[in-house]
């Protein structure tokens, strides 16, 4: 779901003043620690680290900056607390990720003009947003729904995210990949 040149390039000039960022950047380095053999050490000081930042950055929210990598970060990190901590914990953190998505409408990116409520969502079409950027949010839309499906299929749970509100999908991981983070 992040682009590897974009989360690359915007962890070289991020300061710490961007919250959400570093929040991500904590859940990555979370998840990523606990797979290799050599920072499983470090693993719970970063998971503490990423979920009191993630919870500290709910409680001082008062923009809609950042909602994408807030919500990116706790999808990382309920993957990371589904494995290694406790499914109750991961189930909640999926959820507090799902409302994020929900809030952001990003199952209506795709949606034709005229069908959703344009006051209400981000008009992607006429935005500022790169199309490394839009695709960033339908991948992140996509990861989100495929987890809401595993773990309520194999929980026999009612899903979160409806499948009448999908309008959107991804486009192939090789685009994805080659696109730089320029408008096009």
């Amino acid at each position: 779901m992040l682009h590897h040149k974009r989360y690359v390039a915007s962890s070289r000039t991020q300061t710490s003043g961007m919250q959400a960022f570093d929040c991500l950047r904590y859940a990555m380095w979370t998840l990523a620690a606990s797979v290799c053999s050599q920072f499983q050490y470090v693993q719970d000081a970063l998971y503490v680290q990423a979920k009191t930042s993630l919870e500290a950055l709910e409680l001082n929210m008062d923009d809609d900056s950042g909602h994408t990598r807030q919500a990116q970060a706790w999808l990382l990190l309920s993957m990371y607390e589904l494995k290694r901590v406790s499914f109750r914990k991961g189930w909640i953190s999926a959820g507090r990720a799902f409302r994020f998505i929900q809030l952001m409408k990003l199952h209506e990116i795709d949606m034709p003009d005229g069908m959703n409520d344009a006051h209400d969502n981000v008009d992607v079409k006429n935005s500022q947003l790169t199309w490394v950027e839009v695709e960033e949010r339908r991948k992140t839309f996509w990861i989100a729904y495929c987890l809401d499906r595993l773990v309520n299929l194999q929980n026999r749970f009612p899903f979160t995210i409806s499948d009448h509100a999908v309008s959107s999908v991804p486009s192939s991981e090789k685009s994805y990949r080659l696109m730089s983070s320029h408008r096009s």
